[in-house]
């Protein structure tokens, strides 16, 4: 039967360049293996079933090509619940820098989740990695204890308002180590979701990388610094 081909012949059916994925995971290459054969196995048996579950799994099958092809281009794609873990993983393998830029993200900020993501920012600092973050946002003010956090830990902070910033650049942005990127586009307002996408493709790290530098010199030319803004907020204060 088909299914038995080896497991190279289906990399290449979905789309992946197997001399590359030797070469960069070749300890992972023989578990990529063991899921094709058992999806392609599968798939066969699928084909006895009736036209409800035929017509489903090529739903399935469809959405799965995809992403193994974005996935051999080295982008992966996912909603907020697989977000998270990946996120971590990105987090735990950054060695040296940290570029983001958050939009649209206050009341996450704020909430218990954002105190975790913080947590593993203290690991990064601990390891000597060097981060920095532009918040792109209209009121500072809900944003303040989050501000404060971020000084304490030592990551540098800046605060622009989106007005200042081109409306195609109103997106999440994080960069590690210029190797892998993070982007996220404005939430719904419908659903209040992001859908994030995570690349390790040359071009789009550099043009991602280009695009924090544009946001950072807007930002710095109207001397927008979480410091100062703090600081500023006290002596209205007093």
């Amino acid at each position: 039967m088909a299914v038995h081909g080896d497991a190279e012949r289906w990399l290449k059916l979905a789309g992946y360049d197997v001399r590359s994925v030797r070469a960069a995971h070749g300890a992972v290459l023989p578990d990529i293996g063991h899921h094709v054969r058992e999806i392609a196995s599968a798939a066969e048996r699928v084909k006895s079933r009736g036209s409800f579950v035929q017509h489903r799994t090529l739903q399935l099958t469809e959405r799965l090509a995809i992403d193994l092809r974005l996935a051999a281009a080295g982008t992966v794609r996912c909603g907020p619940s697989e977000e998270p873990q990946l996120t971590r993983m990105a987090l735990e393998s950054c060695q040296q820098s940290l570029r983001a830029v958050s939009y649209q993200d206050e009341g996450w900020w704020l909430s218990s989740k954002g105190d975790r993501y913080l947590d593993l920012h203290e690991e990064l600092r601990d390891r000597g990695v060097s981060m920095t973050r532009i918040f792109v946002i209209e009121d500072v003010r809900p944003l303040r204890p989050t501000l404060a956090r971020h000084v304490a830990i030592g990551i540098t902070t800046i605060v622009v308002s989106k007005e200042l910033i081109p409306e195609e650049q109103w997106r999440d942005i994080v960069i590690y180590d210029d190797n892998l990127v993070r982007t996220a586009d404005a939430t719904d307002p419908e659903n209040d979701r992001k859908l994030a996408e995570f690349t390790e493709d040359p071009a789009r790290v550099s043009a991602t990388a280009l695009e924090f530098e544009q946001i950072m010199r807007y930002s710095l030319a109207v001397g927008a610094e979480a410091e100062v803004v703090l600081e500023g907020h006290i002596e209205t204060e007093v």
